[in-house]
């Protein structure tokens, strides 16, 4: 719930609320999860507010073996990667995602099929991204992919995502 509701405020554009929330709430959570909440709530924040650096660095302090966390920070690693125009590091992020989803016997298949479709997205729009031509028609349709697929995660992120690469255009 804790996670959620600061990943929802940073969507609203409330910064600020969610850097009170986090700070003031944190004594709140559950003492066995406290701190990787924390930090992983951190973590988020700081690559929202685009401090790419040290959203990395919280990340990589995060120590679980929840399948839900490990799976957001997944997500998280990849749009910050994404973000930092980071191509190798990108490119073996997502096969090694890949791989976590398809060996993970604790994901059912709807779970797995939400989530490969957006890891699928986020690798095409940063072809298109990276290419020397932007093909504004494979945008578009990806874009109309993305609207019209109910089976994918993030769907707000891979949408802003292609509104930034449209302002390139």
């Amino acid at each position: 719930l804790f996670i959620n509701v600061v990943i929802t405020g940073l969507e609203a554009g409330e910064e600020l609320w969610v850097r009170e929330f986090i700070e003031k709430y944190k004594p709140e959570l559950d003492p066995v999860n406290r701190e990787n909440t924390y930090i992983f709530c951190n973590s988020f924040y700081n690559y929202w507010i685009k401090d790419y650096s040290k959203s990395l660095d919280l990340a990589q302090r995060v120590k679980t073996d929840d399948l839900s966390y490990k799976h957001q920070l997944r997500s998280l690693y990849l749009k910050i990667y994404f973000d930092l125009n980071e191509a190798e590091t990108f490119y073996s992020h997502i096969d090694s995602y890949k791989h976590f989803i398809s060996s993970s016997s604790n994901v059912s298949e709807h779970l797995r099929e939400t989530i490969n479709n957006y890891i699928n997205f986020a690798k095409k729009l940063f072809d298109i991204k990276y290419s020397q031509h932007i093909d504004d028609t494979a945008l578009a349709m990806i874009k109309k992919d993305i609207i019209n697929n109910k089976a994918v995660i993030n769907n707000p992120w891979l949408l802003r995502q292609i509104t930034e690469i449209e302002k390139i255009i």
